[in-house]
């Protein structure tokens, strides 16, 4: 694989509101940022790693644990932030200082169970094919065609003349985002692109037996905290 100067962005702002403090919740001993922090660290993949934050309780954890930290701005860590404005402002911070990458990995704290495989694989796919952006997908937990828009009640479908009621193969096989790893090249990352996948863009498919949760709510938490107490006694 070509070499290149990768950076590691772990982005976690202090406020939640699906669930209080979530990327401070703990798995075993640790908080779900150590996790990730300990896993960039193990992939020795990265020239650096930067937790971004708005919250100095966060960010004094990712001094404790030897990375890099840039306090978010204000604007960009409200919870209708998008996460792409906060790397243009870490980008933003090192080029101020003529400090350049050329890949960006976002590892977000609330996906636990990835696998280092997958984010040498990401890398690999990114860099050789000479594309864009890339993440990892899993299989849909609900298929888009099974999903029903509620207004005062009144249950409709979110697509005209679906009967959601057909056997799932029936339907083209639907994914979703699971979390693991988003990666992309800087070269075509301009101010103007507020989202992840851009470009040309590719999606590398986890095997659908694999653990890859991404908590969002209490029941992906306790579920969490249920298998990574399985893990670890196996």
């Amino acid at each position: 694989m070509i070499k290149k100067k990768i950076l590691c962005i772990i982005p976690a702002r202090g406020g939640s509101k699906s669930i209080k403090n979530k990327n401070l919740l703990k798995l075993g001993k640790y908080s779900l940022l150590e996790h990730a922090i300990f896993f960039a660290k193990k992939s020795k993949k990265f020239s650096n790693i930067i937790l971004s934050s708005d919250s100095n309780k966060i960010l004094n954890i990712g001094l404790k644990n030897k990375i890099n930290v840039i306090k978010r701005l204000k604007k960009n860590s409200t919870d209708k932030s998008l996460v792409a404005d906060a790397i243009h402002e870490i980008l933003n911070f090192y080029k101020k200082k003529k400090i350049f990458f050329d890949v960006v990995v976002l590892l977000e704290p609330t996906c636990p169970f990835r696998k280092i495989n997958h984010l040498k694989s990401c890398l690999k796919i990114l860099i050789n094919k000479k594309i864009d952006s890339i993440a990892t997908f899993s299989n849909a937990l609900l298929n888009p065609n099974r999903g029903w828009k509620i207004e005062k009640n009144i249950p409709t479908t979110f697509f005209k003349n679906v009967i959601p009621w057909k056997n799932k193969q029936s339907f083209d096989k639907a994914f979703q985002l699971n979390g693991s790893v988003y990666a992309f090249s800087t070269t075509n990352f301009k101010p103007t692109v507020k989202n992840l996948l851009f470009g040309k863009s590719f999606a590398f498919i986890c095997n659908e037996n694999e653990i890859l949760i991404d908590i969002d709510n209490k029941k992906d938490y306790l579920i969490s905290k249920l298998l990574f107490k399985n893990v670890k006694n196996n």
